[in-house]
C-alpha cells in the first residue's frame, strides 16, 4: 500500500541490492588451495614426484667381498675337525668331498653362495652330531658296558652252579613234572641270557667304535636285552620240549629231548638276534592255522535252489 502510494506521486524508489564482491582469486588457485588442504583423515597429502619409481634393495656389495673370507675360515675349521677326530676314513672321504664342492661353487660368484652354504652345513651338521655321540658313548658308554659284563659274570657262575654235581642232582629229583628236564630249563634260560649279553656288547662296539654314531636314546635296550636273552631261552625250550621244532622232530614217549645243545644253541641265537624267535612263531603260527573250507559249486547251487 505504501509503495502504490509512493508510486502515485511520482517519487522513484530504487531497490537496495548489496553490491556483489568478486573475490580476487583464480580458479588455478583454488585447485592448488584444494590440492595442498588436508584430507578428511588429517593426513596432509604426499606430493608425488613424476618420474619417480620404487626399487628393492639391493644387497650390500661389503658383504659380497666378506662373505668369501668367512666362508673360507668356516672351511678349514671343519676340515681340521675331520683330520684330527673323525675315524672313519669313508665319511671322511665324504665329508671333504664336500668341503671341496662348496668351494668351487663360492668362487663362481655369488649367486653359488646358498648351494655353498647349504653343503658347508650339512658337514657342520654331522661333525657336531658326531661329537655329541662321542661325549655321550663316553658318559653312557663305559656304565653299559660294565652292565654287561657284570651280566655275563652272573650267567658265568649259574652255569657253574647248576653242573655241580650235588646241585645238579638236586634240581633233577625237584622236577615237578617228570617230561620236564629243570637242567635244560635252566641251561636254556641262562644261555639265551649269555646271547642278549653279547648282542648287547656287539652293539656297543658296532656304534661306538666302528660306525661312531652312539645314541644315548637307546640305553633301555642295552639295559633290557640280557633279561629279554633270558625270557626267549625259556620260550625255545618249551617250543623244542613241545615238539614245534623239526631239528629235533619232539620228545618220545618216556625219553627225554634228544640233544640239549640243540636247545642251548637256539637259546643264544634266540637272546643274540630277537628275529629268530619271531620265524620260530611264524611257523607255530602255520601249523595252527585253520583255512575256510572252498565251497564245492554243486552243492552251493543246490542249495541256492532249496532256498528258492
Amino acid at each position: 500500500m505504501l509503495e502504490e502510494g509512493v508510486e502515485s506521486q511520482g517519487v522513484e524508489v530504487e531497490e537496495d541490492t548489496p553490491d556483489i564482491i568478486q573475490p580476487d582469486v583464480s580458479l588455478d588457485d583454488i585447485t592448488d588451495k584444494s590440492a595442498n588442504s588436508p584430507s578428511p583423515s588429517g593426513n596432509w597429502p604426499v606430493a608425488i614426484n613424476e618420474g619417480s619409481e620404487e626399487k628393492e634393495p639391493k644387497r650390500s656389495g661389503d658383504w659380497d667381498e666378506v662373505y668369501p673370507g668367512v666362508f673360507m675360515d668356516r672351511v678349514d675349521k671343519a676340515r681340521k675337525s675331520i683330520q684330527s677326530s673323525l675315524n672313519n676314513p669313508q665319511k671322511a672321504m665324504a665329508f671333504l668331498d664336500l668341503l671341496e664342492k662348496a668351494q668351487n661353487l663360492v668362487s663362481q660368484g655369488s649367486e653359488y653362495y646358498e648351494e655353498a652354504e647349504r653343503l658347508l652345513s650339512e658337514v657342520e651338521y654331522h661333525l657336531a652330531f658326531m661329537e655329541r655321540m662321542r661325549r655321550a658313548s663316553q658318559r653312557v658308554g663305559f656304565p653299559l658296558f660294565l652292565y654287561e659284563v657284570l651280566w655275563f659274570g652272573v650267567f658265568a657262575w649259574g652255569l657253574v652252579q647248576i653242573n655241580l654235581a650235588p646241585t645238579y642232582e638236586a634240581i633233577r629229583s625237584a622236577s615237578p613234572i617228570a617230561e620236564v628236564n629243570l637242567i635244560h630249563l635252566l641251561s636254556s634260560l641262562i644261555w639265551g641270557g649269555l646271547g642278549g649279553v653279547v648282542g648287547a656288547l656287539y652293539a656297543l662296539w658296532k656304534h661306538i667304535a666302528k660306525e661312531q654314531d652312539f645314541d644315548p636314546q637307546f640305553a633301555l635296550w642295552y639295559l633290557t636285552n640280557p633279561v629279554l636273552g633270558i625270557m626267549l631261552g625259556g620260550f625255545v625250550f618249551l617250543v623244542i620240549q613241545a615238539g614245534f621244532f623239526s631239528l629235533t622232530a619232539g620228545v618220545e614217549p618216556g625219553l627225554n629231548i634228544r640233544s640239549a645243545f640243540v636247545i642251548y644253541v637256539l637259546a643264544w641265537i634266540s637272546g643274540f638276534k630277537q628275529n629268530v624267535v619271531y620265524e620260530i612263531v611264524r611257523r607255530i603260527l602255520d601249523v595252527f592255522r585253520v583255512e575256510a573250507p572252498t565251497p564245492v559249486s554243486g552243492a552251493s547251487s543246490g542249495g541256492d535252489a532249496e532256498r528258492s
